[in-house]
């Protein structure tokens, strides 16, 4: 089956913007996203968004987050305070996550490596 997957972490947050996480983390993020960019009323998107993200092609999902704790680890710290203040006053959509996002019969994918466990 032909899969095209990539794996992030994200901070969410309706009021710190992408650039002020940023900053506080000393981390760069590979994509954000801007609260109301979109459309304003309601906003669209719902959050501002700070994301690291591996889109390399011919891992496994387990290659690809093994990359990006990678990229987080030295700035774990950092990550877990900045996630606390975010969630101290949250909407339902804030937060930190990490995601696996799989598109499966994708026709830009690639043939899913099966590695043994």
């Amino acid at each position: 089956m032909r899969v095209r997957q990539y794996v992030y972490f994200a901070l969410h947050s309706s009021t710190l913007p992408a650039a002020e996480m940023a900053t506080r983390l000393g981390l760069e993020p590979d994509e954000v996203s801007v609260r109301g960019s979109r459309t304003t009323t309601p906003p669209r998107p719902v959050t501002h968004v700070w994301k690291v993200v591996c889109r390399d092609r011919g891992l496994t999902v387990d290659e690809q987050i093994d990359r990006v704790m990678a990229r987080l680890r030295p700035y774990r710290e950092q990550i877990a305070a900045l996630a606390r203040t975010i969630t101290a006053d949250a909407s339902e959509y804030d937060g930190a996550v990490l995601e696996v996002v799989r598109h499966f019969d994708d026709a830009d994918g690639e043939e899913e490596r099966l590695d043994p466990p």
